[in-house]
């Protein structure tokens, strides 16, 4: 998931990986330097390790609600 500040069009991203409905787990965020990710050379990368590096932790963990944390 990729959330979004309150001005349009925000400078601030915040990514999370979505347990349940309103839970989630932040994986990284940064302020907005590019149009896109895909114009971010390595962003992209940096991002997708962190939230694959986080759901690994989580799946070999067991957790997978808030009780489990």
């Amino acid at each position: 998931m990729k959330s979004y500040g309150v001005e349009n069009p925000s400078m601030l991203r915040i990514y999370a990986i979505k347990l349940k409905k309103n839970l989630y787990i932040i994986t990284g965020g940064g302020i907005k330097l590019s149009d896109s990710i895909q114009n971010s050379p390595g962003l992209k990368d940096h991002v997708i390790k962190n939230i694959d590096r986080t759901r690994q932790f989580l799946k070999v963990n067991g957790i997978k609600d808030k009780e489990d944390i």
